[in-house]
């Protein structure tokens, strides 16, 4: 999946809008099939079940991930494209 495309860019918004509204991890998960691959900087989570585990600790660890995405929504509103080092990325949805 193409990082700059449109359709990349409506399944960030889903996953950042289903997290600020706390709609829960099967929300976001909702968008991968199970043959996803999800990249991070730190591994590469394959399939539903690793993504969904991926997120329930990435929500639970702490309250900084709440503020990573809302800095990742906002910059996404004003159309900026920078790579936060905190933030995942996926690819494969």
């Amino acid at each position: 999946m193409n990082p700059q495309s449109p359709a990349t860019e409506a399944v960030v918004r889903h996953h950042l809008t289903a997290f600020l509204e706390r709609r829960g991890v099967e929300a976001i998960v909702a968008d991968y099939s199970e043959a996803a691959h999800f990249h991070t900087e730190a591994e590469v989570y394959v399939g539903k079940q690793e993504i969904h585990g991926f997120f329930e600790h990435f929500i639970s660890s702490s309250t900084s991930s709440r503020r990573c995405l809302r800095e990742a929504s906002n910059d996404s509103s004003s159309g900026a494209s920078e790579s936060r080092e905190t933030s995942p990325t996926s690819r494969g949805t």
